[in-house]
C-alpha cells in the first residue's frame, strides 16, 4: 500500500527541474504582459469597456468599469511576484 501511495504522490507531484521552473517563469510573463497590455486599454479608454458592460446588460456599467480597469496592469505584477515564489 505504501509503493502505492508513492507513486500516486510521485504522479501527482512530480520533481521540479531548473528548466521546468524556467519555462513556467517564461509562460507566467508572457500572460502577465498581455494582462498589462488589456489592462492599459482599459485605463486609457473606459468608454470601451463602459460600452462592453452595457452591451451585456450589466447594471451600472461606467460605476462597474471604473473598479476593473486598474486591477488589469497590476496582474503582471502578481503574476511575477508567483513565479518568484516557485523559483524559490
Amino acid at each position: 500500500m505504501k509503493v502505492l501511495n508513492a507513486k500516486i504522490a510521485e504522479w501527482l507531484a512530480p520533481e521540479r527541474t531548473y528548466l521546468q521552473s524556467l519555462l513556467l517563469l517564461i509562460i507566467r510573463l508572457y500572460w502577465g504582459w498581455g494582462f498589462f497590455e488589456t489592462g492599459k486599454g482599459k485605463l486609457m479608454d473606459v468608454q470601451k469597456p463602459t460600452a462592453f458592460f452595457q452591451s451585456l446588460g450589466i447594471p451600472f456599467p461606467h460605476a462597474q468599469a471604473i473598479p476593473a480597469a486598474p486591477w488589469m496592469p497590476w496582474s503582471p505584477r502578481l503574476v511575477f511576484a508567483q513565479s518568484l515564489s516557485v523559483l524559490g
